[in-house]
């Protein structure tokens, strides 16, 4: 009974953690997806990601799935989505995604996705990414992941 009461918490502190980082990756989304959709194509403003311009707003929402409850959500699912999608859509979007991770403290996980190949991806959409943060990590002066 006390095992299960402890895995019960563990798991429910895991999904608490990922419901964080998609919430997160929705927000740089939103940035972005702001950036882009702008009438005057952002009026001069770019983006901080530098991988913004080589992604669709449609590539961003549909990533990050914003139809999905806070309960659904899940670092699996969203590598789901970046590598279940269109072959020539899957870089960008990865980059993309990998930096964004690394701007937020998420270094393992940036490390394990950029490095991640379309048939690595099958255990990470059951498993999910690391979730372990790197304090400084987000630091915008250590953002050169281009």
């Amino acid at each position: 009974m006390f095992g299960r009461r402890v895995q019960r918490k563990a798991e429910a502190a895991r999904r608490e953690a990922e419901g964080a980082v998609i919430d997160d990756l929705r927000q740089a989304a939103l940035r972005s997806i702001y950036l882009l959709e702008k009438p005057d194509g952002g009026g001069g403003e770019e983006d901080m990601n530098p991988h913004t311009r080589e992604v669709t707003s449609y590539g961003l929402a549909s990533m990050l799935t914003f139809g999905r409850t806070r309960e659904q959500d899940s670092t699996g699912h969203f590598v789901h989505m970046i590598f279940g999608g269109k072959a020539e859509r899957i870089e960008s979007r990865r980059r993309w995604a990998a930096w964004e991770l690394h701007r937020l403290g998420y270094t393992e996980a940036s490390r394990v996705l950029s490095d991640m190949t379309r048939e690595d991806s099958l255990s990470y959409m059951e498993r999910g990414l690391p979730l372990t943060r790197t304090a400084g990590a987000g630091d915008p002066l250590h953002q050169d992941l281009r």
